[in-house]
């Protein structure tokens, strides 16, 4: 046995050869420089699960130090700590390995402590220093349960490690399993194999470190996430938290098929068990787990977190799985039980509003299919001012909207898409109701009733009291509804600009089918309803019917386009000009007929036909108030009262 004093160093140059024994003691560091596996017995280690190693494995991990500094960061010569197979390594105070060293326990490093102690059992580097290209297999246990107590009770600390195969044999019996830290640089490219990972009160924590840092881009595959029999059953627990000290959302991690069994049916009290905590996590992913033992609450979704996704490969799940007690609710959870008959459906299609738009009279429009709304009230109108048609979209201008209301009392999630006019995408509002038709606002206790992705609702007084987005969006937007929500109204208006719209559409992101409906009687589902024959309008042509929306006994019960013509003026046509206007084909055309002149202004000047002379009109009204020129657009219509009900 070789003794090397306090201060010393003894430099070997080359690998030495020797069995699972102790052939070095003393305070000094031995370099090695070509060492391979490196057992801890050299140091004095005793694998009989009974001697306090601590000290050995601290000399160890000096030499170990010592000899990877003879290797640049970016090597990859690491230099292996070996526990070779035994009955185990106590250890009674936690021990540090510094980054540059591989790690093998082929036995278990066994943790004394009080049950509630603090204390970590395993530390790998430290803050601001990369573990670049480490190969670990780890294996720790507590001798004694933790009770969970003591928050600092942890079995294994991981930090910065980059680009490494880490293997986790087991992490039991603490408060947190493993906790992979990117404190100060990052925790990042990792692939990492969970094993035994049981009566942790947190199994598995991404968190980065006091002042900064970031755990991304890692692959974790398996994990058996368990608690045994009657372990602290007064005392919540789950398998994997996602949470910062410095609200970072860590990102892009993926977790393949982790199994949770967390003896939720032995809980007493208020204990819970939910198996993913995501406090501050942003496009994490969940694939293929086994929820088992759990309760129903599979994941808790707080602070910022979004665009997080769970698949249940075993076990029931959908969106009431999931608790968004944060700003938004766009985590999505999939069933492969009920993949086929819950994937996304669309509810509602409006169609080509600007095909479908027509006049209910003489200044307000109607659009089969949707209401009207004022943004100041909630009452639902069948048709209204302010709403602009035109060849290509519908303009909604102040104070308007046009909406539908949607039954959401069995499925909550919903996503909105819209075709509209490039930067005038509007804004959206959602009034939300309870069983009994009251509207639920935000003074009410469960507050916010809607919940969005990114993009947040707000509650303001729109509408009557909704949730509405902040700012003008051509996007798609996500809500999801509170278990409160009976129904809903979706509302889509002007906001700082004008809102020009072709369709819109709504899908339910659970499937299903939900009801839809316009919120008024729609006499014929679909059809133009007026109370007038039109007397404007470039949207009709030969056989639209436009149907009578208080029709009387003696009434007609609607009107039928029988004659349509879209021609130009032959000639400029002056303001005010009313007789002997050109245009370049009357065919058709007669009397009482309508017309609509486009003129220079974009505006278009409606009026009838009082008389046809050749290729000439006469107008009944006194012209237009502004000129057109030769060649602009001219439109005729003529519509028929169907027959009458009779008394």
């Amino acid at each position: 046995m070789l003794s090397i004093a306090a201060g010393k160093t003894l430099t070997v140059n080359g690998n030495i050869e020797a069995g699972n024994y102790q052939i070095f003691d003393g305070d000094g560091t031995v370099v090695i420089s070509n060492l391979d596996k490196y057992p801890v017995q050299w140091r004095g280690a005793v694998g009989d699960n009974s001697t306090d190693n601590y000290a050995a494995i601290t000399a160890a991990n000096r030499d170990l130090v010592a000899s990877a500094a003879l290797t640049p960061v970016w090597g990859y010569y690491r230099p292996k700590m070996w526990f070779p197979p035994s009955l185990g390594y106590r250890v009674e105070t936690g021990v540090v390995i510094g980054a540059g060293i591989d790690v093998i326990m082929d036995s278990p490093l066994l943790y004394v402590g009080d049950a509630s102690a603090a204390g970590t059992a395993l530390t790998i580097g430290a803050a601001a220093d990369y573990n670049w290209n480490a190969n670990l297999k780890l294996n720790v246990s507590r001798v004694t349960q933790s009770d969970w107590t003591e928050s600092d009770s942890t079995g294994i600390k991981l930090f910065n490690c980059s680009q490494s195969n880490i293997l986790i044999q087991s992490a039991s019996k603490f408060t947190n399993g493993v906790q992979f830290i990117g404190d100060t640089k990052g925790f990042a490219y990792n692939e990492t194999t969970l094993q035994y990972i049981t009566d942790n009160a947190y199994g598995v924590t991404l968190i980065d470190g006091s002042a900064s840092g970031w755990v991304n881009e890692n692959n974790f595959y398996g994990g058996r996430f368990g608690i045994t029999s009657g372990t602290n059953t007064s005392v919540s627990r789950s398998a994997i938290k996602i949470t910062s000290n410095n609200a970072y959302y860590h990102n892009n991690n993926n977790f393949y098929k982790p199994s949770f069994e967390l003896a939720n049916a032995q809980l007493t009290g208020a204990a819970t068990s939910v198996p993913i905590l995501l406090e501050y996590s942003t496009r994490n992913a969940f694939y293929n787990c086994r929820f088992e033992g759990v309760g129903t609450t599979y994941a808790t979704v707080s602070n910022l977190s979004s665009y997080n996704t769970i698949d249940a490969g075993y076990g029931y799940g959908d969106i009431s799985n999931i608790s968004h007690t944060g700003s938004y609710a766009d985590t999505v959870i999939t069933d492969r039980s009920t993949t086929h008959t819950n994937s996304p459906t669309e509810v509602f299609n409006s169609g080509a509003m600007h095909k479908t738009i027509g006049y209910y009279d003489a200044t307000k429009c109607h659009i089969p299919r949707v209401h009207i709304v004022h943004t100041s009230t909630q009452t639902p109108t069948v048709a209204n001012t302010n709403i602009t048609p035109t060849s290509t979209h519908v303009e909604v201008g102040l104070p308007r909207g046009v909406g539908v209301f949607v039954d959401t009392s069995v499925y909550k999630r919903f996503v909105i898409k819209k075709d509209v006019v490039s930067g005038y995408g509007g804004r959206i509002f959602i009034n939300a109701y309870d069983s009994t038709g009251t509207l639920l606002t935000s003074a009410g206790a469960n507050h916010p009733y809607i919940l969005g992705a990114v993009a947040t609702f707000f509650y303001g007084s729109n509408l009557g009291g909704s949730y509405g987005t902040g700012v003008d969006s051509d996007n798609n937007i996500v809500f999801t509804c509170h278990a409160d929500v009976q129904y809903v109204r979706v509302a889509l208006a002007r906001g700082t600009e004008v809102l020009k719209i072709r369709s819109f559409s709504i899908q339910s992101l659970d499937g299903g089918s939900p009801a839809v409906w316009a919120g008024y009687e729609e006499i014929i589902p679909g059809a133009h309803i007026a109370t007038q024959s039109p007397t404007l309008g470039t949207m009709w042509k030969v056989g639209s019917h436009v149907y009578n929306a208080s029709p009387a006994a003696s009434a007609a019960p609607g009107w039928v386009c029988v004659f349509q013509l879209e021609t130009t003026s032959a000639e400029a046509i002056s303001a005010n000009e009313k007789t002997d206007i050109s245009i370049t084909s009357l065919t058709g055309v007669a009397a009482g007929d309508i017309v609509g002149i486009k003129l220079d202004d974009g505006t278009i000047y409606w009026d009838s036909v009082a008389d046809v002379t050749g290729g000439d009109l006469t107008l009944t009204g006194a012209g237009p108030a502004s000129v057109a020129a030769s060649g602009n657009a001219v439109y005729f219509f003529r519509f028929k009262a169907m027959a009458s009900l009779g008394a």
